[in-house]
């Protein structure tokens, strides 16, 4: 049976790896994070600027109250033709309408090579933390064999999460619906349980990622759920240790960014392209959610592979003789 992990140390040094010598870490990153935002986030960026140009007033729907009210009594409309003090509703255009499709497919397109980006990134920062390979120098960009398994342990892993996913969708729906009364407020329990579920799952899973990487078996999920066994809630506690805090500091961030940007970069109106400017601004935006996901990527997944050669270690039968 393998030693409780320790939590707090543990955690402490997935930090230790990713910020004692930050200047070193965002080098080893720096060419994902250039691939990441010069083929995912820029063409992204293009395309919600079309999407934002392609969006016109929507026509007030007329009532029958609006045909009974004498027009004495209808509220005085200024010059454009929108209610005074009202926010404007918007719609796609004609045109956006016709390539929805393709701009959707363009979206998922771009999420799936964000993904696979990702996955190398991790995979490579795996083998620097548990072999020392690579340790030091800049993460290049390549996709074979090592990479497609990890990806293939990725869907398996998902699968072990979708029937929780599909039961509270499922619920959810129904409760939503005329059928099911169309309240979903009462089902607060079923959320709060289907959370501390998905945590657990997440914790029983997430050594398969370095298991697989170190190819020590052919089978990573039953590893994993193996060496986790009785572990899940320390894993659990590192887990949130180890991202929690980067996603509140990334979130105050971006928070300065954007009031900053408020003041300086005006948004366009619908219908308008926008400024260079604001597309530079925005990019800004993007450039700091890239290296913030990594380091949030980075730092977890170091808690992963320091609780993964612990685990190990432990459960050996030369450390438990």
């Amino acid at each position: 049976m393998s030693a409780r992990l320790p939590v707090v140390s543990t955690v402490v040094a997935a930090y230790q790896d990713v910020f004692a010598d930050l200047p070193a870490t965002l080098r080893a990153m720096a060419l994902i994070a250039a691939l990441l935002v010069l083929v995912v986030e820029v063409p992204m960026l293009f395309l919600s600027d079309y999407v934002t140009r392609n969006l016109e007033p929507a026509a007030p729907a007329a009532s029958w109250e609006d045909a009974l009210e004498p027009e004495a009594e209808k509220p005085a409309m200024p010059e454009d033709g929108a209610p005074s003090g009202a926010d404007e509703a918007v719609q796609p255009s004609e045109s956006l309408t016709t390539r929805a499709p393709l701009v959707v497919l363009a979206a998922m397109i771009l999420s799936a090579i964000q993904m696979l980006i990702l996955f190398r990134f991790t995979l490579a920062w795996y083998r620097q933390l548990l072999s020392g390979e690579g340790r030091g120098r800049v993460i290049p960009f390549r996709f074979g064999k090592p990479e497609i398994r990890l990806v293939w342990t990725s869907i398996k892993v998902g699968f072990v999460f979708l029937p929780v996913i599909f039961i509270t969708s499922a619920v959810l729906a129904y409760a939503g619906s005329p059928e099911g009364g169309g309240d979903v407020s009462g089902l607060w329990p079923l959320l709060l349980a289907m959370v501390a579920v998905l945590l657990f799952l997440q914790a029983r899973m997430a050594l398969a990622y370095p298991a697989t990487v170190m190819e020590a078996t052919e089978a990573p999920v039953r590893q994993s759920w193996n060496l986790t066994r009785r572990q899940s809630l320390g894993l659990i506690l590192g887990n949130l240790l180890s991202i929690l805090p980067g996603i509140a500091g990334l979130m105050l961030v971006f928070w300065g960014l954007s009031w900053i940007f408020s003041f300086v970069l005006p948004e366009p109106e619908p219908g308008q392209a926008a400024a260079p400017i604001l597309l530079a601004g925005h990019l800004v935006m993007k450039i700091t959610g890239v290296f913030g996901m990594l380091l949030l990527v980075a730092t977890l997944s170091a808690f992963h592979a320091h609780a993964y050669a612990y685990l190990m270690r432990s459960s050996s039968p030369a450390s438990s003789s």
